[in-house]
């Protein structure tokens, strides 16, 4: 097929194929890039999120603690007093 072309008409030919493979590359690897993001999207949405929420609570179930751990001391330290 491409012996009966000219020089010419094989380099425009060439370089036609080459500048389409270049735009498939892109197009493939922009969409390979957006399902990628949309997957951390999801990973963080459902992973991430969830443990700063629970890392919330946690830290407020450790301040009460502490504050339940005061009050009793205070409560033992005033008896211990005769108050």
């Amino acid at each position: 097929m491409l012996k009966n072309l000219t020089i010419k008409a094989r380099l425009i030919f060439v370089v036609g194929f080459l500048c389409l493979m270049c735009v498939a590359g892109a197009i493939i690897g922009l969409t390979s890039l957006y399902s990628a993001n949309e997957a951390l999207k999801a990973n963080y949405e459902h992973s991430l999120v969830p443990a700063g929420q629970l890392d919330q609570v946690v830290r407020l179930i450790l301040a009460n603690q502490v504050a339940v751990a005061q009050a009793v001391h205070a409560i033992v330290h005033a008896v211990a007093r005769g108050q």
